[in-house]
């Protein structure tokens, strides 16, 4: 009877760390409980068998979402991709009529001031010295800027801004997109003696068929068209300057 109570104290009184040493044995895996507790090298062969089928099903699971998500993106994609592209031809067709807009303004003011310098020119072939009764002349048509005025050619000035290339030979066709160029007298309504000033008034529209002016659309120039340019000129000829 005493060794069998010997017996009992002693497997009562066994340690703590012998214990754990049972309790974390392979034949003994950590219940639901304790997997926070001990790692997956203690569970024994089925905590590993749990942990790999729990892997697979994450990577199962995290290789669909990142298939969606890569079909998301590529739709986004094209659809920021086909924006842009659509921008970008609307750009290039806004930016192709403000050039040719911009070319015609440049083409028109040129035309302008070719005419400008002729008249200049004209101004400083009129005979001099200066003739009195012309200095002090007491009607418009007696004055030199009638005179200078009828000096001037009376033909339309043009001027081709878009010209046709041959296809054959490269070589430049005669045609193309002109600019004309309408000169128009204003002095006589409103100068005053001594009537030495020419004043000139300009206009530049879009062609000309030999007997009218065209607008922007292709017909001819009514009230309310407005012109590629247009500017005012005053001339004194050189010898007028020279009135006493």
């Amino acid at each position: 009877m005493n060794k069998l109570f010997k017996l009992k104290a002693i497997s009562s009184k066994k340690s703590p760390e012998k214990c754990n040493l049972l309790y974390r044995s392979p034949l003994n895996p950590p219940t639901l409980g304790d997997f926070q507790l001990f790692s997956p090298q203690n569970w024994g062969g089925g905590g590993a068998k749990v942990r790999k089928n729990l892997l697979k099903i994450t990577i199962l699971e995290s290789s669909r979402k990142e298939a969606g998500f890569t079909t998301l993106e590529i739709l986004i994609s094209l659809l920021i991709a086909l924006g842009f592209v659509a921008v970008s031809m609307q750009s290039l067709v806004y930016a192709m009529a403000m050039k040719v807009q911009a070319q015609e303004k440049q083409r028109a003011n040129e035309l302008i001031q070719e005419d400008i310098e002729r008249i200049n020119r004209l101004g400083s072939t009129l005979p001099t010295p200066p003739v009195a009764a012309t200095c002090n002349s007491t009607n418009y048509a007696g004055g030199y800027a009638q005179a200078l005025w009828t000096l001037i050619p009376t033909a339309t000035q043009t001027k081709t801004i878009i010209k046709k290339v041959k296809s054959s030979d490269g070589s430049v066709e005669t045609g193309g997109k002109q600019l004309a160029l309408r000169r128009f007298h204003v002095s006589s309504t409103i100068n005053s003696n001594p009537y030495r000033t020419l004043k000139v008034g300009y206009q530049v529209w879009w062609g000309w068929d030999g007997t009218n002016y065209k607008n922007k659309n292709g017909g001819n120039v009514a009230v309310g068209n407005e012109p590629i340019a247009e500017t005012y000129v005053e001339i004194i000829p050189d010898v007028a300057l020279q009135c006493p």
